[in-house]
């Protein structure tokens, strides 16, 4: 047996080692069974009994699922149901073309939903289905019907961290119909488009948008608390956390947020026959739970639910006095910290909120943290959430990123480097030393994307914090030729044969790149809040697109995006100029 599986993974690395693809589907899978990252749920917990066969251990997560639902109203609020001043959207009609175009690109390894028609299926057969679909899609669209199949859901249940054996710590994921997924494509496409064009979503929601990321929403947040630093001021902030946000969303209330924001009637009573009489069942190992019914949210695997929920939160903002900024439920509300008691307002007014729109926070799970450069830090006030004071922390981690109270970026990079030494440690262990370009392609997959993520909101690092970065790029070179590290070697040809360039330098460019993208309005923000054009006449060698460069108090804030950047860009020859440019 040991014979047989050393000739197949032999087989399987050589094979994807001569593949011209970037990368073997065989390999990543083998990969990921090697890292542990199945999901296997071997037990579940409750009622102080331990469940291990398949049909109860579906049933538990169901009931959990279940458990978090709102009731469900019998109409919308008498006192939302006025119809908008603004532009109304147009009703949707939909063309053979264009579903023939979405039916073509269709994924042919997406699973299928309840009705068992695949992906495959519905792609091969695209010119002869285009036709019949397009007719249905119409037809439920005016006559707000949805087929019973498309509003049912097989949950599969995703670990989240934790105790596995603890269904609440499992997030529900459902698999729908391909076939209703094409037309909520088609739905929420016209949705977004009439929302972005009317600027209807607020500006400082990142989430689910085009042209939007976590990086722009780090960016902006760190440029906004350094600018406060820079003036002088302390900047008290709450990272807020709701629970099970996506699952209590009311059906009735959002749909009648659909109303006021302008969207036709045809869309919202569409969206209600699709939420309407809703079922769910988690399958687990081939086997299904008992079918419950689904009264409040929006389902997490839809491709409307994202921006049904976008329409549910996007009030939140107006009860606040404080800055906030979202990304869907993630959720950051901060003032200088002289504001206090006005912060401390908005989190009355923000329970009020949820209380309103069937939402939750849960306060233990939020914390608080002080943004300051001062020796002598003013006295912190406590912050309370439902009567119940919020943790205070030193670091918070927001969309992926620590932050410290000072705003450097230590934690952070000891963070990722431990990470990604671990990461190192299991390829060396997973791919025999005599495949280099496997060990290379899975550095460049594996260990390469944690490091730069979202390093535009912590670049550039100061010397040291930057060599620890280069170090891990410099034991993966080592890892990749089976160079032990106590070896005198230099890395220095290993990184030329490999072409790999120093880290700072791809952060650097990086950096340019979405300050490019930006200047051009290819990313969703409004550069000119941070840095302003001047007028000043360059060198002919220069480009004419000038950054106004200001006096500021400290590094930090001179080594944030906005300002650091921005004399990058000027620094730039007009030929580089023109390489940036859009097309």
């Amino acid at each position: 047996m040991r014979r047989q599986h050393r000739s197949y993974v032999h087989n399987m690395l050589t094979e994807s080692e001569e593949s011209s693809t970037a990368t073997n589907k065989k390999f990543w899978t083998y990969v990921k069974h090697r890292r542990g990252d199945s999901t296997e749920i071997t037990a579940i917990k409750t009622d102080h009994r331990l469940i291990t066969d398949k049909k109860g251990m579906a049933d538990a997560l169901n009931n959990q699922f279940q458990s978090v639902f709102s009731p469900a109203d019998p109409a919308e609020p008498t006192d939302q149901k006025q119809q908008p001043t603004k532009t109304e959207m147009d009703d949707i009609r939909v063309h053979r073309d264009g579903v023939l175009k979405l039916l073509k690109d269709l994924k042919p390894n997406k699973a299928s939903g309840p009705d068992n028609i695949s992906a495959r299926i519905l792609k091969e057969t695209a010119d002869i289905v285009a036709g019949p679909l397009c007719h249905i899609f119409n037809q439920s669209l005016r006559l707000s019907t949805v087929p019973n199949d498309w509003r049912h859901a097989n949950v599969t249940p995703i670990f989240k961290k934790g105790d596995k054996s603890k269904p609440e710590n499992y997030r529900p994921i459902s698999l729908t119909c391909i076939a209703s997924k094409v037309l909520e494509h088609i739905v929420t496409s016209h949705i977004m488009k009439f929302m972005e064009r009317n600027n209807i979503l607020f500006p400082q929601q990142h989430g689910f948008r085009s042209k939007l990321s976590c990086e722009t929403q780090l960016v902006e947040l760190v440029c906004d608390i350094s600018k406060e630093l820079d003036a002088g001021q302390e900047v008290d902030a709450c990272l807020l956390d709701f629970s099970k946000a996506f699952d209590k969303v009311n059906h009735a209330k959002l749909l009648s947020k659909m109303r006021k924001i302008g969207l036709c009637n045809q869309v919202v009573d569409w969206t209600a026959a699709f939420l309407r009489d809703r079922t769910q069942t988690v399958t687990l190992r081939g086997t299904s739970s008992n079918p419950c019914p689904v009264t409040s949210g929006v389902p997490q695997g839809s491709v409307i639910g994202p921006a049904l929920f976008l329409i549910y939160i996007n009030d939140l903002p107006n009860r606040v006095k404080s800055k906030v900024r979202l990304f869907a439920d993630d959720t950051i509300i901060y003032t200088t910290a002289n504001n206090s008691d006005q912060l401390m307002s908005d989190l009355k007014s923000l329970e009020a909120w949820e209380r309103e729109w069937n939402m939750e926070f849960h306060p233990a799970k939020c914390e608080y943290i002080r943004f300051s450069r001062k020796r002598n830090k003013a006295p912190t006030p406590n912050y309370t959430l439902h009567d119940e004071l919020i943790p205070t922390a030193k670091t918070i981690k927001y969309l992926g990123v620590k932050i410290q109270d000072d705003l450097k970026w230590n934690s952070h990079i000891e963070y990722t480097t431990t990470k990604v030494s671990n990461t190192l440690g299991f390829i060396r262990r997973t791919i025999p030393p005599q495949s280099t370009t496997l060990r290379a392609k899975a550095c460049k997959q594996l260990v390469r994307p944690v490091l730069e993520y979202a390093s535009c909101s912590w670049d550039p690092l100061p010397k040291t914090l930057s060599s620890m970065v280069e170090a891990v790029q410099r034991r993966s070179a080592r890892m990749v030729f089976n160079i032990p590290r106590i070896s005198k070697a230099s890395t220095t040809g290993m990184l030329e044969k490999l072409e790999w360039e120093s880290l700072e330098s791809r952060r650097q460019r990086r950096r340019v790149s979405l300050f490019r993208a930006m200047h051009y309005n290819e990313v969703n923000t409004n550069i000119q809040q941070y840095v302003s054009m001047t007028d000043c006449l360059t060198s002919a060698r220069r480009h004419g697109l000038q950054y106004r460069q200001e006096h500021h108090n400290t590094k930090a804030h001179m080594s944030t995006f906005y300002v650091c950047t921005s004399k990058a860009w000027n620094q730039l020859d007009l030929k580089d100029r023109l390489l940036c440019a859009p097309g």
